[in-house]
């Protein structure tokens, strides 16, 4: 299973209140979910806010720019 869909899926949270949150259609996090499209740096960031994570968790080879 995908690592972000795993903590989705723990936090309880919905994709249309994660997408609501950071300012992206539901379809966005569905792409992210299914590895599709990568969210953004600050996306990234705000991701890993909004779910209590660590940003290594959700994605192993992020790189701080």
């Amino acid at each position: 299973m995908n690592k972000l869909k795993e903590i989705i899926q723990e936090s309880g949270y919905k994709q249309n209140f994660i997408a609501q949150k950071l300012g992206v259609h539901r379809t966005e996090i569905s792409q992210w979910i299914a590895d599709r499209r990568r969210p953004r740096n600050d996306q990234i960031r705000e991701l890993s806010k909004l779910l209590r994570c660590k940003i290594k968790e959700l994605y192993p080879d992020y790189k701080l720019q």
